[in-house]
């Protein structure tokens, strides 16, 4: 809404298109992510990526300290992320 109102000011405007942006590579980061997850592993998966934290939950049974390391090589070869921030789950 911020962006196609004609009230606000510049800034907020260019503001606005600039965190639609962060969101939008956000998405698309966590998309990519799941895909080569999945094409890895072979395992379903949901990838939240909120600030520097990460988080990755898998199908339920296929969790194995295997995965969970092919994960994080996965995870860390694709961008600026530490391997504190990274959290792997499988669904209960």
């Amino acid at each position: 809404q911020a962006i196609n109102n004609s009230e606000n000011a510049p800034a907020a405007a260019e503001a606005a298109a600039k965190s639609l942006e962060e969101l939008s590579k956000a998405i698309k980061r966590e998309s990519d992510l799941e895909t080569l997850i999945n094409a890895k592993t072979g395992s379903e998966n949901i990838v939240i990526i909120d600030g520097g934290d990460i988080k990755v939950i898998t199908a339920k049974g296929t969790l194995s300290d295997k995965v969970t390391m092919q994960i994080k090589e996965l995870i860390l070869s694709q961008g600026d992320f530490s391997p504190e921030k990274i959290s792997i789950f499988e669904m209960k």
